[in-house]
C-alpha cells in the first residue's frame, strides 16, 4: 500500500493478494506477473506501468490491469483482462493511450465506456509493435452513424493468430454507411485473416 513505486529489476517476480500502492510499476528487466490480483482501480487511481520493450508484464489467473501501459511486452492469459484507463500522468500523445511492445492476448482487452474517466470520448487507440491473438478479446466503442467515430487498435507492424474484435454502441446499429466504413485497425504490416467481429 502507500504511494511508492514498485520497480521490477530482473529474474521474475509474482504479485498476488490485494494490491493497494498507487505509485508507477517500474520494469526495467525480466518479467512480473500479476496473478489472480487486480492493479489499479478505475474509481480511485488507475494503474500506471512503465518499463522496456524487452521486460514482460504477465496478467494470469483472473488478474485485471484498470490503467495505462507505456513499454513493455504483455500478455493477458485467458481468465484475465485490462482496462483500458488513463490519467494526468499518462506520456501517450492525444488519443493513444497506451503503448506496449508485443502484446500476447487469450484475454480481453477493453476501453472504460464513453461516459466514464478521463479521455473518456470515443476516437480513442492503444499501440502494440505486434499482435499475437489466442482468441482474445478487444473490445471498443463505437458512435455508429455516418458522422460517428470508433475507438481503433494501433500496430506497429501487423498481427498473427486470431483476434475477436467487438464494437459495443448505446444506440443499436445506427445509420447506413457508404464507402469504406470505419478503421478499427490501423496495422503497419499484414493483419491477414488475424481478427473476426
Amino acid at each position: 500500500s502507500g504511494s511508492g513505486e514498485l520497480h521490477q529489476l530482473e529474474g521474475m517476480t509474482t504479485l498476488t493478494g490485494p494490491l493497494t500502492y498507487t505509485g508507477i510499476t517500474r520494469l526495467f528487466d525480466g518479467a512480473l506477473e500479476i496473478r489472480g490480483t487486480s492493479l489499479g482501480q478505475a474509481d480511485h487511481a488507475v494503474a500506471r506501468v512503465v518499463g522496456s520493450g524487452g521486460a514482460d508484464l504477465h496478467l494470469t489467473h483472473s488478474a485485471t490491469l484498470d490503467g495505462w501501459v507505456d513499454g513493455p511486452n504483455l500478455s493477458i492469459d485467458a481468465a484475465s483482462k485490462w482496462n483500458v484507463l488513463t490519467d494526468d500522468s499518462n506520456p501517450a500523445q492525444a488519443n493513444n493511450l497506451s503503448t506496449v511492445n508485443e502484446l500476447r492476448l487469450e484475454g480481453s482487452v477493453a476501453f472504460a465506456p464513453p461516459e466514464d474517466g478521463t479521455n473518456a470520448s470515443i476516437g480513442r487507440t492503444f499501440t502494440a509493435n505486434n499482435l499475437v491473438g489466442s482468441g482474445g478479446e478487444v473490445k471498443l466503442h463505437m458512435i455508429p452513424t455516418s458522422a460517428g467515430t470508433v475507438d481503433y487498435l494501433t500496430l506497429n507492424a501487423g498481427a498473427t493468430g486470431l483476434t475477436n474484435l467487438t464494437l459495443n454502441t448505446d444506440s443499436g446499429f445506427g445509420d447506413p454507411y457508404s464507402g469504406n466504413g470505419f478503421l478499427v485497425v490501423k496495422a503497419g504490416a499484414s493483419t491477414d485473416n488475424a481478427f473476426q467481429q
